[in-house]
């Protein structure tokens, strides 16, 4: 799944550009993301503030965190958090990182290890569950609700 993923959002592409453009800075892993930034920290739910996520991918230096077009340097996260879950038979993980400035990012993305790995500052476990918003919940059951109606009317009506 992971690698059906990477190809769709061009990881292989993204990395060869920033190592084309950044020879000196070695890439030590990428990933296929999505991302949010919020002015303060925000619990980690599905919810309509991922519709607008940003959507790239993630690559990991020595020296800093690139997420399709952000640029965040290690220097200015305080605090790092994961929580880990599965996701339609893949792992998957959401990086919480706390910044200098109050501001929080979330980045989720498939098979952690090798970018946890590749972190220079601890990350410690998320305390809690991927929740869901009643957003998130109304959505899910709107949908229900049209693929019933439409197998109702295609093989009962």
């Amino acid at each position: 799944m992971r690698a059906l993923v990477d190809l769709l959002y061009g990881v292989g592409t993204a990395t060869r550009r920033f190592r084309k453009a950044n020879p000196d800075e070695p890439v030590l892993a990428a990933r296929a993301c999505k991302a949010t930034r919020s002015d303060a920290p925000r619990a980690a739910e599905r919810g309509a503030h991922w519709i607008g996520a940003r959507r790239g991918t993630l690559l990991v230096t020595a020296q800093r965190l690139s997420i399709a077009g952000w640029v965040l340097p290690f220097d200015i996260v305080r605090e790092a958090r994961v929580l880990r879950f599965r996701q339609l038979g893949s792992d998957g993980a959401l990086l919480v990182l706390g910044l200098d400035d109050g501001s929080e990012v979330q980045i989720g993305f498939q098979d952690p290890e090798p970018v946890l790995d590749a972190l220079p500052f601890d990350v410690s476990p998320y305390d809690g569950s991927l929740g869901m918003s009643p957003f998130s919940r109304l959505l899910r059951v709107g949908l229900l609700v049209a693929i019933g109606v439409y197998v109702y009317q295609r093989y009962f009506a």
